[in-house]
């Protein structure tokens, strides 16, 4: 049978009901006439205009670390329309009322709207405040008596502050429900309702629905773009691609890798509520197969528009409408908000205007009403919805803190596939009843080895196969070396003798582009990859070259590094080797592709304090070593600065870079003196010696122009006699080898 139409709430209405007896009496149609909520229940909330102090501003913050490092299991998929939800929380509001005792007419203090003046409005911060003075507190307590049946005294709490013990630092939202902890109130409750308070508190899901809010100048804007984001929802994440040549992004978190591989955000999460699906069910049931035209206009949200689909393939080319990237930004983070609270309802609300969603995690599904117009919201008003929201969400949570109880039963163990999801930084949760046992702590550090473990095996096959490939693709994830290249997305870089000039990336590999090291405008940070890998190795370094001598200067660096690897000198990076792109006309930069050598001594310096002092005494034998492979060599750096000193402290490795002009005493005749090689083995081991003092030194980092422009000062000495053309009576071409590696 069909459903009639609703009343208007505000309205009784006479209806011939037939009662026990079978006389035929007359019933109200607003039920909540007879507990007294019919001013609640009809109340249209006023329109909240823009003033001349409202802020101009149209931002909406794009997506940050937390969001784009979310674990693929947990992020957003689709977005699916439910028009038929707003009626469907008032049908819950209207059977909550009817389930009310006898004796609730008499409860004391009626939730009652008294909004006699509305403050200015000067920003989303406001639109906050307003819904928490004027809204939240009315909403909380029509729920409170509805839901758990004892008197309208506040037992749901909205506030601008998480609830709970859940330490977060990262993706909070603007608003949160949540259940007050005054234990005079929770007292009052049902054992079954405290029962389900104490679990919802134990599993982490103390704020079980989020707010998120947007200005009034904004927020039209971007609540008209809602709608064009229906269907498959693209989740921006960081340097991630499903093809080698297409437009990515990366965050803004420097540290943002874990034992080579991107950081996995998210947080231990438990299952869909079956009221839930109940809820979808009925009102995709009451949907049927009809259509509404969704989309909203700036001036008019309640208006109907005919718009084309985000891609419609049956319009003409000028209907592609541009992509609404306020609008996803605004999801993405409203999702993420619900993610770190396990929370099922999300609601974006822009003062005048909301969407209410239900996060549905199994399906990562994101149910949107239909866009609220909240002051001409009549039939159903947004008390209804708003009051049957926050029972509904307190229902929610309590069935899912059951299962996840069940699950961790050790009789039942239910398996629930995204609770166990390896994630790397979530918010400190006490869902950890227990401490871990020996057994638990001892496979945990077995599979600790074996992942590091794995982990080495692969660095060496992609070291293999970077030493191996014709060509290799750079991936830039939107920073650019060059501000004007053809391409913004890749960069196709060719190994420099390469005789297949368009040959292109076959191994799977790839490099991933990610920021400047130090300052630098030629020395970038970088990591290799693998398409069907899902790994990035250890970071890399790419150095630059765009000048013809800035390209000679790398080759000999390349070549010095080579040599010395030959030889047996253990304190070098490893390179992979030279590469050239054209990037744009007449403009093919140089590139040297080496392994990443850790921290340089330079940046360890006075902001370190102790730190830098502990560090010289713990490894300044380490240093010395690593000089001595020099020496045993045959080798002088000739060019040892703190800033050429790196040390990777895990591995306990100390290399030396900027070699190109390094001194190979073979090179040289074999019957010269070599009083002047010592010399300047000598001042090499000085300059280390100087570095590893734990004197204060005298000449502080932020007092050197560059560190790099001292390239023969090191041994000036030296190289003014090899430069004489003369060293003890032997001729010498000591320019050769003189080259300036700024």
């Amino acid at each position: 049978m069909s459903k009639p139409l609703p009343q208007s709430p505000g309205i009784v209405t006479p209806v011939s009901t037939p009662n026990h007896a079978g006389t035929t009496v007359l019933q109200p149609v607003n039920p909540g006439a007879k507990v007294g909520l019919v001013d609640f229940s009809s109340h249209i909330l006023p329109h909240l205009s823009v003033p001349n102090a409202h802020t101009n501003s149209v931002y909406t913050r794009p997506p940050h670390y937390y969001d784009m490092h979310l674990h693929e299991s947990l992020r957003l998929k689709k977005i699916v329309f439910l028009d038929n939800l707003p009626q469907g929380f008032a049908d819950t509001f209207d059977q909550s009322v009817q389930g009310l005792p006898a004796g609730a007419h008499q409860w004391k203090k009626k939730p009652k709207f008294d909004i006699s003046s509305i403050p200015i409005i000067k920003n989303e911060s406001h639109i906050t405040r307003f819904y928490r003075s004027q809204l939240g507190g009315v909403y909380g307590s029509a729920a409170s008596g509805l839901r758990f049946k004892k008197s309208w005294e506040d037992v749901f709490i909205w506030s601008t502050t998480p609830a709970g013990s859940v330490d977060r630092n990262e993706a909070i939202a603007d608003g949160f429900l949540s259940i007050n902890d005054d234990p005079a109130v929770l007292s009052r409750l049902s054992k079954e309702d405290q029962e389900s308070v104490q679990l919802i508190d134990q599993y982490g899901l103390t704020n079980f629905a989020v707010w998120e809010f947007k200005s009034l100048v904004c927020g039209p804007h971007v609540m008209k773009d809602i709608p064009k984001l229906e269907g498959s929802f693209p989740w921006k994440t960081c340097v991630e691609r499903l093809e080698d040549d297409e437009a990515s992004s990366r965050c803004k978190y420097t540290n943002h890798r874990i034992d080579g591989r991107l950081i996995v955000t998210g947080r231990r999460t438990g299952p869909d509520a079956s009221q839930v699906s109940q809820l979808i069910n009925a009102c995709q049931f009451q949907s049927g197969s009809k259509r509404k035209d969704r989309s909203v206009s700036v001036d008019d949200l309640g208006g109907p528009s005919n718009r084309p689909r985000l891609l419609d393939p049956s319009g003409p080319p000028q209907a592609i409408i541009i992509f609404p990237e306020h609008a996803r930004d605004l999801i993405q983070q409203g999702w993420t908000e619900a993610v770190i609270d396990d929370a099922t309802y999300i609601i974006f609300r822009a003062g005048n205007e909301e969407y209410i969603g239900i996060r549905h995690r199994g399906q990562q599904t994101l149910y949107l009403s239909r866009c609220i117009t909240v002051s001409a919201q009549k039939n159903p008003t947004h008390g209804k919805i708003n009051a049957a929201l926050f029972m509904l969400s307190f229902d929610d949570a309590a069935n899912r803190a059951r299962q996840i109880k069940c699950a961790l039963s050790p009789d039942l163990k239910m398996e629930i596939p995204i609770w166990n999801l390896i994630i790397d930084k979530q918010p400190e949760l006490l869902f950890l009843t227990r401490p871990e046992s020996e057994d638990e702590r001892k496979a945990r550090l077995s599979d600790r080895k074996t992942q590091l473990e794995k982990r080495d095996e692969k660095d060496e096959r992609l070291a293999d196969l970077a030493m191996q490939c014709k060509a290799i693709s750079l991936r830039l994830h939107g920073s650019l070396p060059a501000s004007s290249a053809r391409n913004r997305n890749t960069w196709i870089l060719q190994r420099t003798g390469n005789l297949d000039p368009i040959s292109k990336n076959h191994n799977g590999l790839f490099i991933d582009f990610e920021r400047p090291l130090s300052g630098s405008e030629r020395v970038f940070c970088a990591y290799l990859g693998h398409t069907h890998w899902g790994y990035h190795s250890e970071p890399l370094v790419i150095k630059l070259a765009r000048t013809a001598k800035q390209r000679t200067e790398l080759m000999a660096e390349y070549e010095q590094n080579t040599k010395l690897a030959s030889r047996g000198v253990k304190s070098v990076v490893q390179v992979y080797g030279i590469f050239q792109c054209t990037v744009r006309s007449l403009d093919e930069p140089m590139f040297l592709l080496m392994s990443y050598g850790g921290e340089a001594l330079a940046n360890r310096g006075p902001a370190y304090g102790k730190k830098v002092t502990t560090h010289k005494l713990n490894y300044r034998d380490t240093y010395r070593e690593a000089l001595c492979s020099f020496r045993d060599a045959k080798f002088a750096h000739n060019n040892i600065t703190e800033s050429h000193v790196l040390m990777d402290v895990p591995k306990e490795r100390v290399t030396f870079i900027s070699i190109a002009a390094s001194i190979y005493r073979e090179d040289y005749p074999k019957n010269m003196d070599d009083s002047w090689f010592q010399q300047m083995q000598n001042q090499d081991h000085d300059s280390v010696e100087s570095m590893l003092s734990l004197e204060e030194s005298q000449n502080p980092l932020e007092d050197e122009p560059d560190a790099s422009t001292d390239a023969s000062t090191g041994a000036s000495c030296a190289w003014d006699q090899l430069l004489g053309g003369e060293v003890n009576g032997q001729c010498v071409a000591g320019s050769k080898y003189l080259l300036d590696i700024r």
